[in-house]
């Protein structure tokens, strides 16, 4: 399974679009594993129930991309192919080239958050700003 974040968000091969599920995923494939209280907090901070709508999240993308997530009692974690993560390890690597072909665009293109979940939105917004950088320089070199 691979996840596409730059250009868009798309599983390929897979009808599930959930914009919310993936930005979940999207996060939790350059984060890494998280703690579900955080994650309850960061991307529902507004509900009456966090931590009920994180796990509703959780059973979509379960449900729709068997296998992207996994779990315990307090962390979620994936171990899903992302475009922007492996976009990173080639600009680490100095591999310019790979790292050209691999950004097709700005991060989670056309996704945007629920208006007032500031913390989500700043860090989605700081992911653009940092990848675009990154692309600039692999685009230089």
């Amino acid at each position: 399974m691979y996840l596409r974040t730059l250009g868009g968000v798309v599983v390929p091969d897979r009808s599930f679009h959930r914009p919310k599920p993936l930005l979940l995923l999207a996060y939790l494939a350059l984060e890494g594993a998280t703690p579900r209280r955080y994650l309850a907090e960061l991307f529902w901070p507004s509900a009456a129930n966090p931590r009920q709508s994180l796990a509703t999240a959780l059973s979509q993308l379960r449900s729709g991309l068997p296998g992207s997530v996994e779990g315990d009692a307090g962390r979620a974690w994936t171990s899903v192919a992302c475009d922007a993560a492996q976009f990173l390890d080639a600009v680490t690597n100095q591999q310019w080239q790979q790292a050209a072909e691999l950004y097709a665009g700005t991060f989670m293109d056309g996704v945007d958050v629920d208006g007032g979940n500031v913390e989500l939105e700043e860090w989605l917004f700081a992911k653009r700003e940092s990848l675009a950088a990154r692309a600039v320089v692999a685009f230089v070199a």
